[in-house]
């Protein structure tokens, strides 16, 4: 025995309206309040806010440890400095050393730009 078409149709209108009496007399509450914070959530904040600053400040000294060591590996496999090493292991003289010290080694002035450049980029991200 099948259920008949009225049947099915008079039950699903009577459930609709069961669901939308439900759902319009149904009280929602919202709410509004900001939720307290106790005394020790500043320490965690502030504990959780200086590790960060740790953590920024060692990638930056690893990030600037890697790009010196790039610039001094650069430095020391550039043609120049190849050249004046062969003269040197030629002809020994003040001036080849002189010229493999201009070539082949990174000056402290290259390492303070890149450690300022590095400086300036951090104040821009800040």
């Amino acid at each position: 025995m099948r259920p008949s078409l009225k049947l099915v149709s008079i039950g699903l209108f009577a459930l609709a309206i069961v669901l939308f009496a439900l759902i319009f007399t149904h009280d929602t509450k919202v709410v509004t309040e900001v939720p307290v914070t106790e005394p020790g959530d500043n320490a965690v904040n502030d504990y959780v806010e200086k590790i960060q600053l740790q953590n920024e400040k060692e990638r930056d000294e690893q990030q600037e440890a890697y790009l010196h060591a790039k610039m001094a590996k650069a430095k020391k496999e550039s043609v120049e400095c190849q050249f004046w090493t062969q003269q040197q292991a030629a002809k020994p003289s003040p001036k080849n050393v002189e010229k493999v010290t201009q070539f082949c080694e990174l000056s402290a002035d290259a390492s303070s730009d890149s450690s300022a450049a590095t400086n300036q980029s951090a104040q821009k991200a800040l």
